[in-house]
């Protein structure tokens, strides 16, 4: 879409020169050359070490083939269509709140996210529902943790689904619903 957008304008340009008579002054010619530039950084470029490279949006993919560019390229198209990973929002939530929590909550809630990624995983952050967070909590109290424990697990990725609506990656926070085991 965004090619056919940069062929629109390099027509127009074209046309106002040739049709319309348009002049040419520094301006437009510096205004040329950067369309040219901005179509050739489109383009799959094999660089000197023997990598390819291609810019998408702003971001550089290399890979030692074409097919694997288009790969990564695919890969990151799905992140951004599909969402985040609990992992990656975990890592954005922690990265902020660490800064801002006293040395013993760290060393709790660090334990806390751990475990939380270790159970979510690559589980899109979207995909998260109360059901699947009550059955962390129950999975922690099979394991023998203290009720304590398993509420504080249960503040930790509250906040860090609360931290996911605030980004707008979710509508709303699934582990307000969630259940706390009874014993």
């Amino acid at each position: 879409m965004q090619y056919r957008q940069k062929n629109s304008k390099k027509i127009k340009i074209i046309l106002a020169f040739i049709i319309l008579g348009e002049g040419i002054s520094v301006t437009k010619v510096i205004g040329m050359i950067g369309i040219a530039i901005g179509t050739y950084m489109m383009i799959m470029k094999k660089r000197k070490d023997g990598r390819y490279v291609k810019m998408v949006d702003g971001v550089l993919f290399y890979g030692a083939t074409e097919r694997e560019v288009y790969r990564k390229i695919m890969e990151h198209t799905e992140k951004l269509v599909h969402g985040k990973t609990f992992e990656e929002v975990a890592e954005e939530w922690w990265q902020i709140e660490a800064e801002q929590l006293s040395p013993s909550t760290v060393r709790g809630y660090k334990k806390a996210t751990e475990r939380a990624v270790e159970f979510f995983g690559d589980m899109r952050i979207s995909e998260v529902s109360a059901a699947d967070i009550t059955k962390f909590l129950h999975y922690l109290a099979r394991k023998k943790y203290s009720k304590k424990t398993v509420k504080n697990h249960k503040i930790v990725v509250s906040r860090i689904m609360h931290f996911a609506t605030v980004e707008c990656y979710i509508k709303s926070n699934p582990a307000r619903d969630a259940e706390i085991p009874r014993n």
